[in-house]
């Protein structure tokens, strides 16, 4: 079965991924698998692909960030990564008080898609729950739907969630 690995501990029969964009979006993840689809063993396993600021002639004109080391290839700012931190830990923690087994993984991507199907290929994960972001239509003309990326892409079940449902 894929995801199957035993440790010591204890034994991990499914890894669900969730990949994370904001802190009220991840929370209702947890709380639809917990209602829906959690089983002894799993392990959640949420990722938070972080888009990096990419270097261009422009950037070194702007106070807002901070000058990028010559061999950079993608650069992210502080602030961004400690928010990040702080959101999986927070994530972590609920996953901890409803009884889930849990671990946050922040991966640095232009493309969040692909990189979310290259963690399920990576980690063997088993299911993804994940929810549709809130984009105006211009945005999602011109970037595309991480989720429909992931839906078309992955060999594995995809569960989206609608951000508009509570």
């Amino acid at each position: 079965m894929p995801g199957l690995i035993s440790t010591e501990e204890s034994k991990v029969i499914r890894k669900i991924l969730i990949p994370i964009y904001e802190s009220s979006e991840a929370h209702k993840a947890i709380l639809w698998y917990v209602n829906n689809l959690k089983l002894p063993g799993d392990l959640i396993i949420f990722l938070h692909v972080i888009e990096p600021i990419l270097p261009s002639a422009l950037s070194g004109l702007s106070s807002q960030y901070e000058t990028l080391p010559y061999n950079d290839k993608y650069h992210v700012s502080e602030k961004i990564m400690n928010k990040a931190k702080l959101l999986c830990q927070e994530l972590v923690h609920e996953a901890n008080i409803y009884g889930i087994k849990s671990e946050a993984m922040i991966q640095i991507d232009t493309k969040p898609g692909p990189a979310i199907i290259k963690m399920i290929h990576e980690q063997h994960i088993d299911n993804i729950i994940m929810l549709k972001r809130s984009l105006s239509f211009i945005k999602r003309a011109i970037t595309g739907s991480v989720s429909s990326y992931v839906l078309h892409h992955s060999n594995i079940p995809v569960t989206i969630l609608s951000t508009m449902n509570n």
